[in-house]
Parts: structure tokens; C-alpha cells; sequence
């Protein structure tokens, strides 16, 4: 079965960014262990302050977390090229890529503190997002 939690959760209003957030989620599913990526690899930043109860506002870039080295160099190689951003840079704390409508960004961190499930989606607790991270 597809991963379809950002579509059903509506997470966003706009369905092509839940699309999205669906296809990098189900290729990482479909890459690793499931399980694994539960435990390594979830939405920080502003996206993951409104899930979890902060209030809404403008989103510039939904940004994901991982402190798996094996998962950060999968995104910005093997899924990089399986999603075809228009634009992409690959950093050494984090990957960006710009699409259509949407900038997204995965974070590489050396721990992730905890992660919460809200509504079926895998979160980084509000304490423990980073502050540069939006």
C-alpha cells in the first residue's frame, strides 16, 4: 500500500506538497525499513511546530530530520534523482531542493531528540527542533 498519511492528514493545502511529502516518505519506506525510518527520519521546523498545536502561518520550506547517515546520503543521492528537482544542493548538514511550488530540506543531525507521532505523522518534538531550522 502507498504512504498516503501528508494527503489523508491534508496537511497541506496545497495536494501536490502532500503528494510530494508522500512520495519521499513511501521511497524511503520502499528503501529501508519501515521501522527504521519511524525512528530516524521525520517533519521538523515550522511544519512540525503547526502539527503539533502551534498556530498556522505561511510555509517557506517543509524541512525533514534524519541522524542516519545511510538515509541522508540515499535523499541526496538515489531519491535526489528519482524525484528531479528543477534545483538541488547538496550541503553537508543539509540537502535543498527546490521544486515547483515548494523548497524542501533534509537536515542531517547527529541526534533527533524525540519524535512524536501526531495524526499518523512522525514529528520532531517542538523542544527539540533546532532553531535555525524553519
Amino acid at each position: 500500500m502507498a504512504y498516503n498519511n501528508f494527503t489523508t492528514e491534508e496537511v497541506f493545502l496545497d495536494e501536490s506538497i502532500n503528494i510530494l511529502c508522500n512520495r519521499i516518505h513511501e521511497e524511503l519506506i520502499n528503501s529501508f525499513d519501515g521501522g527504521h525510518i519511524n525512528d530516524h527520519f521525520c517533519i521538523t521546523g515550522t511544519v512540525a511546530k503547526i502539527i503539533q498545536g502551534a498556530g498556522a502561518e505561511d510555509i517557506v520550506v517543509v524541512a525533514f530530520i534524519t541522524d542516519e547517515d545511510d538515509i541522508f546520503d540515499y535523499v541526496g543521492g538515489k531519491l535526489q534523482v528519482l524525484l528531479n528537482p528543477p534545483g538541488a544542493i547538496k550541503f553537508t548538514d543539509r540537502i535543498q531542493m527546490l521544486f515547483e511550488n515548494v523548497y524542501v530540506e533534509i537536515w542531517h543531525t547527529v541526534a533527533m531528540g524525540t519524535i512524536n507521532t501526531v495524526s499518523n505523522l512522525r514529528v520532531q518534538d517542538t523542544a527539540d527542533i533546532p532553531a535555525y531550522i524553519n
